[in-house]
């Protein structure tokens, strides 16, 4: 916050908000000890987009050499239109990037959960290997299909799997 000069008594006070916060859990109607809050924002408060907001604003400078990053609530996706060798050495640079920016705010990334998966034309559905992303030295699993902000589509945009699971629920 002190990057984007807000003044230092706002700083205060969301810092006065953010400390001393205390939890406990509750289990069989009994509740455990007192624990304090050592990071986060209470949840539901009006404070915790905006404080979000400020904390990820320079991820897309740091990550984006030529691939694109798009971010909505908590979900961050990479992505570059590979035409030759130079695309996916870019790729590969926004993901260590990215990979820095999160080891550097002390961001946890769930590994498992970061997929690729290559979008093809149709008449070029055949077109070659996916090439072999890794993050933290970790290869990232390959998918043919992904489910995103609840619709299912796969490498050539189709929505067959997602209009089955559907038709089948209904």
């Amino acid at each position: 916050m002190k990057s984007y000069e807000i003044h230092h008594s706002i700083i205060e006070w969301i810092s006065n908000f953010l400390s001393g916060r205390k939890q406990t859990v509750r289990v069989d109607g009994e509740f455990l000890c007192l624990a304090d809050v050592l990071t986060g924002i209470p949840q539901g408060s009006i404070l915790g987009p905006l404080l979000f907001i400020i904390f990820i604003n320079d991820l897309v400078d740091f990550c984006e050499i030529n691939p694109k990053l798009y971010l909505f609530a908590d979900d961050a996706k990479l992505y570059n239109h590979i035409k030759d060798i130079l695309d996916l050495d870019y790729l590969q640079k926004s993901i260590g990037n990215f990979a820095e920016w999160t080891k550097n705010w002390q961001v946890t990334l769930n590994i498992r959960k970061r997929k690729v998966m290559s979008v093809r034309h149709r008449r070029y559905s055949d077109g070659g290997a996916i090439p072999n992303y890794v993050i933290n030295n970790i290869r990232l699993d390959e998918v043919e299909d992904i489910k995103d902000l609840g619709v299912t589509y796969d490498t050539l945009l189709l929505l067959d799997k997602h209009t089955s699971k559907k038709v089948n629920k209904a």
